[in-house]
């Protein structure tokens, strides 16, 4: 019987696609992560498979001899750098073999992980469930016509029963956790950046901050013969052995054939952690302003009203946002935004309005652009107590009464 190969790049789609994420996330949650798990089998093939080191012991030395000096060169935790080639100051001239390359790339993947894992655990465990409403608004998307109209009105009235449910019990009267852990999951997404470039700067850039540009500036004026200041291509090697009950030292010249390959390698990566620090900051510091300070979250708010067709003034826009609409309701517009285009979230943005204006007895304030005729305000209010999405029941089994 033939079993199934596993489809290794599902998981993938399924990161790159996550409605909970934005662009920026998935540098670091999806993007990141394959690109070192891809980088840490290419270092465990040049590790493991073929040859890793080039040696020239003496000639004296029958064959099995020198596979025995060779891995024993491998293996052994020093070798050391041809004198006379120390090209960077408080270098030194020794150096680490490089087997642990896989395990720090899978341990890098890892740490780019670590946030999106939170942030899966308590996107819906507080307040509102992010995700029945992501998966719910991934299906009016394919949508259209009056089927479309009717379960946008359904979603919003879903969302607008539940934020009441929530903030008129006082659960989340100040604060929103679920605000707070996207917040805390943007600026781990930058902190996590920041700690793999002091790694990389500590463990292999010899503390130097600028050692990528010094490496790629190497290899660019390449020379023959010429040895990189990181990852040098020749090397001696001591390597101990017992003959007629002697302890012997020989010393070797190597080619460690796999720093050539690890030296772009963490070039690379070099370049990548900067650019995911720089757009993980600014992804992180516009999410703390949208809901830390007011006038940025009045003004993004603002825009999607207007393009959906209603005009507000400033005092009413800003009871709406802070008595109906809340941190929860700012949050699901910008995800829903985010993950399938401004246009559905200004729709979004348009029944929500409608449905505060008519429970609170007022006329909603519409203009002739983007016109929402199938609008019913007496669409039937799911109970926040009961999940979105409900199992269709059996065939077997009688349907309960409605409430």
């Amino acid at each position: 019987m033939l079993h199934r190969i596993p489809d290794i790049f599902a998981s993938f789609n399924r990161l790159r696609k996550d409605p909970l994420d934005d662009e920026v996330d998935r540098l670091s949650s999806a993007w990141s992560v394959y690109i070192l798990l891809f980088l840490c089998t290419v270092s465990c093939t040049q590790l493991y498979i073929g040859r890793t080191l080039e040696c020239t012991p003496l000639s004296n030395y029958p064959s099995s001899w020198v596979r025995f000096f060779v891995q024993s060169c491998f293996i052994q935790p020093v070798s050391h750098i041809p004198e006379g080639f120390n090209p960077l100051p408080g270098f030194k001239p020794q150096l680490s073999f490089y087997p642990w390359v896989p395990y720090v790339l899978f341990l890098q993947a890892v740490i780019f992980f670590l946030p999106k894992f939170l942030w899966d655990g308590t996107s819906s465990r507080f307040g509102i469930d992010l995700k029945s409403i992501l998966k719910e608004a991934k299906t009016i998307c394919k949508l259209s016509g009056e089927q479309r109209e009717r379960r946008i009105n359904e979603l919003t009235t879903y969302i607008f029963a539940y934020l009441e449910f929530i903030y008129d019990n006082h659960k989340m009267r100040f604060t929103s956790p679920t605000a707070f852990f996207y917040i805390l999951k943007k600026w781990l997404y930058f902190l996590g950046s920041v700690l793999q470039f002091c790694l990389m700067i500590e463990f292999v850039g010899s503390r130097q901050y600028d050692w990528g540009f010094i490496a790629m500036d190497t290899i660019i004026k390449y020379e023959p013969y010429g040895y990189s200041p990181l990852f040098p291509r020749m090397v001696y090697c001591n390597p101990d052995y017992v003959e007629d009950n002697k302890m012997k030292s020989e010393s070797f010249t190597c080619v460690p054939e796999m720093n050539v390959v690890f030296e772009k390698i963490f070039i690379f990566l070099y370049f990548w952690t900067l650019f995911t620090i720089f757009v993980s900051f600014c992804s992180a510091v516009h999410a703390t302003a949208i809901f830390l300070l007011p006038a940025f979250r009045y003004l993004a708010f603002d825009s999607y009203m207007k393009k959906s067709g209603v005009n507000l003034n400033r005092k009413d826009l800003l009871k709406f946002l802070y008595t109906n609409l809340h941190a929860d309701g700012m949050l699901i517009i910008i995800l829903i935004k985010d993950a399938f285009g401004r246009a559905f979230a200004e729709e979004i943005c348009r029944n929500l309005w409608l449905k505060a204006d008519i429970q609170d007895g007022d006329v909603p304030v519409l203009t002739n652009a983007n016109p929402y005729e199938a609008f019913d305000p007496n669409v039937k209010h799911f109970s926040p107590e009961m999940p979105f999405l409900e199992k269709t029941p059996s065939k077997n089994k009688k349907m309960k009464e409605p409430l």
